[in-house]
């Protein structure tokens, strides 16, 4: 961090970040706050995990992670509430996400000083737990009820722990959307420009790696989710035709997923096998590799609840690495791309294809929208931007 990037005024509280679950995509919010407060005051990462290691992409960042117990049931909620009681704590406990992992264990635990407690929302979690139907598991818990409910992050203790939000009266959020229904301060998952540099990649190297072949190549990276529109972004790519048509490059997939496997099948049927590259995780040095080895990146989310709060943090990825944009309307994408990405409605496939096809077809066009994507997140979105706000959060927390 450069010396002109420390935050001016009163030195800031030391931080730590609760995490409700080390070993999901969930960490990477965590991460990012943990980021911009390096160098402004001492911070950690603390939480419980569901699976048996850290998210993938985070092992081996620097920030330090203290790894609570692994919580799968009520015994597992049990041992976390005696593991935070006696953790260590700093001035402020910044809490990731109102999940009973983190919020709802610091409801119904003593902790062992006395702190400031802040909140941190960047999805709306009972919008996710809803969007898409399940009658089986609906039916299910009506008959099952308590055991069913023993899951620690079962829907119906999502619900109940949204309503005491604002019981917690200093809040961040992650866009307008959950500021209008939650309240708080926007900070959006802004992005280190100096860590994310387009001329630091070694792009036509990156694109060997992965097998790109001179056609144009279309990136969708991140976790997949159905509410993220990946089968619209096949159809899209499946209706252009010709020897020369747009690839699909999906970065960030877990194959051992049954979501996964049907997807990729329905895109290796319409799009053919040299239209199609797919990777697994990867680490987060290596993410601007392969954001870079795309020519588009598409964020083609549906219009859902899953979607209504949720800004996807590659397109902050995609911004500072100057690529080309095409994203749906959802959230405040339209706001963030004005000017600099090509924006269509969610779940007109028709129009995704339409946009895809005309970036495709003109270089120009996107050299031009990628450095200003560029420009934008490093006037708008960047650390330094994220950093004051930050600060000014941290420092308004004993007014």
């Amino acid at each position: 961090m450069d010396a002109d990037e420390h935050a001016p005024g009163p030195p800031l509280p030391r931080v730590s970040i609760l995490c409700h679950d080390l070993s999901t995509n969930a960490l990477g919010r965590s991460l990012l706050l943990a980021e911009l407060l390096d160098g402004l005051t001492e911070v950690e990462i603390a939480g419980v995990h569901s699976g048996p290691d850290l998210w993938a992409p985070a092992r081996g960042h620097p920030v330090p992670i203290r790894v609570g117990p692994r919580v799968e049931d009520s015994t597992g909620l049990a041992l976390a509430r005696a593991w935070l009681a006696d953790l260590p704590l700093g001035d402020v406990l910044l809490v990731s996400k109102p999940m009973p992992t983190s919020l709802g264990l610091v409801r119904s635990t003593t902790l062992s000083r006395t702190v400031a407690v802040a909140l941190d929302i960047d999805d709306w979690e009972y919008g996710l737990c809803r969007a898409t139907p399940r009658p089986l598991a609906h039916a299910l818990a009506l008959a099952a009820g308590p055991l069913i409910r023993q899951r620690p992050n079962h829907v119906a203790r999502i619900r109940r722990l949204e309503r005491h939000v604002a019981a917690i009266p200093h809040r961040l959020v992650s866009n307008a959307w959950l500021r209008d229904r939650f309240g708080g301060t926007v900070l959006y998952h802004v992005r280190d420009p100096e860590q994310l540099d387009p001329a630091r990649v070694d792009r036509r190297a990156a694109r060997a790696g992965l097998e790109l072949d001179e056609r144009v190549w279309v990136g969708f990276v991140g976790t997949y989710r159905p509410h993220k529109g990946v089968d619209d972004l096949v159809a899209a790519l499946a209706a252009i035709e010709g020897d020369r048509a747009p690839g699909l490059l999906l970065v960030g997939m877990d194959t051992e997923s049954r979501e996964v496997r049907t997807l990729l099948t329905s895109a290796a049927a319409q799009l053919g096998a040299e239209r199609l590259r797919v990777t697994g995780t990867v680490p987060l040095a290596d993410l601007p590799a392969h954001v870079c080895a795309a020519d588009i990146i598409a964020i083609p989310s549906k219009r859902s609840r899953a979607s209504a709060g949720q800004i996807p943090a590659k397109l902050f990825d995609a911004m500072a690495l100057a690529r080309p944009v095409v994203a749906t309307a959802v959230n405040d994408v339209p706001d963030i791309l004005a000017g600099c990405g090509r924006v269509v409605a969610p779940g007109e496939v028709w129009a995704l294809t339409r946009a895809i096809e005309e970036l495709a077809t003109d270089p120009e066009q996107r050299a031009r929208l990628g450095a200003a994507a560029r420009a934008r997140l490093c006037s708008h979105y960047s650390y330094r931007q994220g950093r004051a706000v930050l600060a000014e959060f941290l420092r308004g927390l004993g007014r």
